[in-house]
């Protein structure tokens, strides 16, 4: 390998691997964390919270816990979003 003309010789190239990410929704135990969050923070910390990370549509109406439980699931539903991701920026 020649590394100040830039050159490499096929056997030192080192083998192209692909990873799979597989998209993983937020399992109904996680969704639990609703219950958390309804009761800690009030409504317009919740619907700053959700919105600040992306959550997808408007906030449900109902109580606090219903609204974080209906938000989780739609986050689930949407295919543009990586709900543990989403989960883990909350």
């Amino acid at each position: 390998m020649d590394i100040v003309k830039g050159t490499v010789e096929p056997s030192a190239m080192a083998p192209v691997v692909a990873l799979r990410v597989e998209r993983t929704g937020i399992s109904n135990n996680l969704i639990a964390v609703s219950e958390v969050l309804g009761k800690r923070c009030d409504r317009a910390r919740l619907v700053a919270l959700f919105s600040k990370h992306g959550a997808p549509g408007h906030p449900s109406f109902g109580n606090r816990v219903d609204m974080c439980r209906s938000w989780l699931h739609d986050v689930n539903r949407d295919e543009s979003m990586w709900p543990l991701t989403f989960l883990a920026g909350c």
